[in-house]
């Protein structure tokens, strides 16, 4: 089991996957030489984070097809100014190529919404890592909030890190995105699709702000 870790609130999310990856990179990400993160169409800081932290690695950056249609468009307009705005390491692409030794959902899960169905992003995710490669998924565990007595009050008090009241601030009403996914449906989709569960923070059923997955194919 990972070492607990204090992730309710106060603490910044981008602080607790620092803490994460300092944790799990002696034991699983040190081999990896090619991760596929795979994004929700909003911000690039995490794969940026993992390519300045693992610099002989290539960092994979997959979304949809407008989105890294836009994205290169910018990328380009920049690189003709002389600047250079993400590491080398870094690719992005809206159909990746097998085989990857690990991929990731990084606060991405949520963002797909009960329509999108992340059991089945899952399993293309399974389709394109290579025997034994590693999932790791950070995402919200607020669905036990819809059980409180006050199950709306209770969401803010605890969505309270600087972005997260940004998002509260652009987007209003978070409370169903961000209350309908939660670790054990992660482990029941991660099955499904084929992944062996290794470790998990916090145990199934403990109520938490977040939650980390690793799964193995």
């Amino acid at each position: 089991m990972i070492e607990e870790l204090a992730f309710f609130n106060y603490e910044n999310n981008f602080n607790i996957l620092e803490k994460f990856l300092g944790i799990v990179e002696a034991k699983y990400i040190s081999e990896t030489k090619r991760h596929l993160d795979v994004g929700h169409r909003k911000e690039l800081k995490f794969p940026e984070f993992l390519a300045k932290k693992y610099p002989d690695s290539e960092i994979v950056y997959f979304d949809n097809r407008d989105f890294i249609s836009r994205l290169t468009t910018t990328i380009k307009e920049t690189l003709d100014t002389g600047k250079i705005i993400y590491p080398e390491n870094i690719k992005f692409t809206s159909s990746p190529e097998p085989f990857f030794d690990s991929a990731s959902y990084f606060f991405t899960l949520h963002e797909f919404g009960k329509e999108a169905k992340p059991a089945e992003t899952i399993r293309q995710t399974y389709d394109l890592l290579r025997e034994g490669g590693l999932l790791f998924i950070v995402d919200y565990n607020l669905a036990w909030i819809r059980n409180t007595e006050n199950p709306k009050e209770a969401f803010i008090q605890i969505f309270n890190t600087e972005t997260e009241m940004e998002s509260l601030k652009k987007e209003g009403d978070c409370f169903e995105k961000h209350t309908f996914y939660f670790l054990e449906q992660c482990i029941e989709d991660s099955r499904g699709a084929g992944f062996e569960m290794l470790e998990s923070n916090p145990s199934p059923g403990e109520k938490t702000k977040l939650f980390l997955y690793i799964g193995k194919k």
